[in-house]
């Protein structure tokens, strides 16, 4: 990997943090982190299509699989790998001026602390219900 975004911190920190049954469940998280505010933020993705059991981001599936092909994300645990650990470790200060959006993330796994809630929690989500499979989830700015 030539590069890190903040993006991929947030996502190293996220697998550090709380332990994830899928990606699937990583994708709904911060779908559920970025619906869940008016605001828009620098850090968060939004380019979340709805699909027919949840929803997927192009760019966030994207860094994942940049931070697996660099060896820093273990596809079968869904944790970091020791190199992984270095980097993030080395790289963590830099989530400081974000730490808004982090704490959207945690609000949204303390409000549903297992897959199923956070899936239940996803199907009532407004723009969810609204949104044709295959449809895109925010609007096009």
């Amino acid at each position: 990997m030539a590069h890190f975004t903040v993006q991929h911190i947030l996502i190293m920190r996220l697998v550090t943090q709380f332990n994830f049954p899928s990606f699937k469940s990583i994708h709904t998280l911060l779908y559920l982190a970025s619906a869940n505010n008016l605001e828009k933020h620098d850090i968060g993705f939004y380019d979340f299509i709805r699909t027919a059991s949840g929803v997927y981001s192009f760019s966030l599936q994207s860094i994942i699989e940049e931070l697996i092909q660099g060896e820093l994300m273990d596809r079968k645990t869904i944790k970091l790998t020791e190199k992984g650990h270095h980097a993030y470790y080395a790289l963590a200060r830099a989530l400081t001026p974000f730490e808004d959006y982090w704490a959207r993330c945690v609000s949204q796994i303390n409000l549903n602390p297992d897959f199923d809630q956070l899936q239940k929690s996803l199907k009532r989500h407004v723009l969810y219900r609204k949104a044709k499979i295959n449809g895109k989830l925010f609007p096009v700015d």
